[in-house]
């Protein structure tokens, strides 16, 4: 059974950008910067929706943000709103056979999680609800700029497609810049949705996402 949104929860009044359909997440690719950064906007007016910031970062990380480990680093990503309120966190320490993705709301309840085959090409993750149960799973690959996030009765519920950012920057910054769509089928109260969302942000910090 998917979870719904808890309308009397800090979660209850940022509601509404978890409503919507369409999010373009473009990443904030700084100078000599090794944390993680994107924001989230809406994909006809630029507004931006959320902001993702990551933390401080081990000199681990440091390192191997810089190098082509970057995808295998441990991350700890905030997601805001414009004004500064947490909405959710987005977690992974060091994988090693598999990559185990924690999301948790604003007061550090869980909410669910990710599970990827570190190995695996085809099938990237398993998205799971706070009780282990598998809601969906997102398949693609990374080499088309195309992820697809499906039922295990093969209904699709979200897709995810790599945006140009033009080439110039593209090829200056490496910055990843892509297309969510959800849909509509996909209720709006559904914590499915929190977890899409944050499913897809995950995708360029675990997985080279490039057109060919």
């Amino acid at each position: 059974m998917i979870g719904f949104l808890r309308d009397g929860s800090i979660l209850g009044g940022m509601i509404k950008v978890l409503r919507r359909n369409t999010y373009l997440v473009e990443e904030q690719a700084r100078l000599l910067s090794a944390r993680f950064a994107y924001d989230v906007r809406d994909p006809e007016t630029g507004e931006i929706l959320l902001r993702c910031r990551e933390g401080e970062i081990g000199k681990f990380a440091r390192v191997f943000r810089f190098s082509e480990y970057k995808r295998t680093t441990p991350f700890s990503l905030g997601v805001y709103t414009p004004d500064d309120r947490l909405l959710m966190r987005v977690c992974r320490g060091v994988p090693v056979f598999s990559s185990r993705v924690r999301v948790l709301d604003a007061e550090g309840v869980p909410i669910g999680d990710f599970r990827q085959k570190v190995f695996s090409f085809a099938a990237v993750f398993d998205v799971l609800d706070a009780r282990g149960q598998i809601m969906c799973r997102l398949k693609g690959k990374g080499i088309g700029g195309e992820f697809l996030f499906v039922t295990q009765q093969g209904l699709t519920l979200a897709r995810v497609t790599k945006k140009w950012a033009g080439m110039t920057k593209e090829l200056l910054t490496s910055a990843d810049h892509y297309l969510l769509v959800i849909d509509e089928a996909v209720p709006q109260d559904s914590m499915l949705r929190q977890l899409i969302l944050a499913s897809a942000l995950c995708i360029g910090m675990v997985v080279k996402f490039e057109i060919p």
